[in-house]
């Protein structure tokens, strides 16, 4: 008894110690294609890293990628827009703006318009407040969790219960009319409408105690990937006035795994101005100190065939004003080259 358990015993710290390779990439999906930012500006700034341990973090040297399949039936797409049109109020029948844009238009009396593109189900939805006076002088406004429970029902009107979208911790935000746009309000009291930002939910990654969620992030980090204003108006048709809804699905049980590029590859394409840039407040600032170094996933406004890993850099100018980029994660040798 005494020989087999020591035997065991050695057994499991050799393996501690000496831990089996981890199976290789699978590659399911070839090769992928570069993560399409939103085109911006060079920058020319100069970084410092600054983490809690004066480095880089450990972090894994594979990701996980998803399949995203946006696009619809190119027979079904039309019944399925105006079926989301249906579901809206709209009953009439649309206009062609493009071979993928269509528009419903009705009055309220100011005009409500919806334009969908009808091949991946993204839509914008916008009451035109500005003629209705009345509608500014409405002063029945949500609080946050009345807001919460508006959209929850918004949703499973249009039919769109989306399982892996975060309604609990939506970021609510007050506006108010300044001429033609909405500006930020100080406070409910002071606000015309309330704005409901919606982000996807963290991906777990691994299993057991092992497993870690990394954070899906927007091209605008304050920008969720559905956003909608409410105004104070009683009359639920004049409730919402504004939805910009740009979810896309993911499949999440047939992944597949990609190396990743080092860390250290990453932080030498940022200091390179290669990277895109989310958020900077301080557009004067002439150092950025890196705080934090995480793997994430990048969900963008824009209909995308992959979910894929990124770097997320975040830091700050060395005092309040947050900074904030993105580097594609996935090793160059597995993506297309253009």
């Amino acid at each position: 008894i005494i020989i087999s358990q020591s035997i065991g015993l050695a057994y499991r710290l050799y393996l501690y110690y000496n831990p089996p390779p981890p199976p290789p990439p699978t590659l399911g999906f070839g090769l992928l294609p570069p993560i399409n930012f939103p085109d911006q500006a060079n920058y020319d700034l100069m970084f410092e890293l600054e983490t809690p341990n004066a480095g880089f973090p450990v972090l894994e040297d594979r990701g996980v990628v998803y399949y995203m399949p946006f696009q619809r039936a190119s027979l079904l797409a039309l019944d399925e827009a105006d079926l989301t049109a249906e579901m809206l109020g709209f009953i009439e029948d649309p206009i062609s703006l493009t071979s993928e844009i269509y528009q419903w238009k009705m009055s309220l009396p100011s005009p409500l318009v919806l334009e969908q593109n009808i091949s991946n189900g993204s839509y914008v939805y916008n009451y035109q407040w500005q003629t209705d006076k009345g509608l500014l002088r409405d002063s029945n406004i949500p609080g946050k969790d009345e807001t919460i429970i508006e959209v929850e029902n918004y949703l499973q009107k249009t039919g769109l219960e989306l399982e892996d979208v975060d309604h609990e911790d939506a970021v609510i935000s007050y506006t108010k009319a300044s001429g033609n746009r909405m500006i930020p309000a100080l406070s409910i009291s002071d606000a015309n409408f309330v704005q409901v930002d919606l982000f996807r939910q963290p991906i777990l990654i691994g299993v057991g105690d092992d497993a870690v969620e990394r954070p899906v992030v927007t091209p605008d980090p304050e920008k969720g990937i559905i956003r909608m204003q409410l105004s104070g108006s009683i009359l639920a048709s004049k409730r919402i006035v504004g939805v910009e809804y740009n979810y896309y699905p993911v499949n999440y049980l047939e992944p597949h795994t990609y190396l990743l590029k080092p860390v250290d590859q990453a932080w030498q394409e940022l200091k390179s101005g290669n990277a895109f840039v989310a958020l900077n407040e301080d557009d004067e600032a002439d150092i950025i100190y890196i705080r934090r170094i995480e793997l994430g996933y990048f969900d963008s406004y824009q209909a995308q065939e992959y979910m894929q890993p990124i770097y997320i850099f975040r830091g700050d100018d060395g005092g309040s004003d947050q900074f904030i980029a993105y580097i594609h994660a996935i090793n160059d040798l597995h993506i297309v080259q253009q």
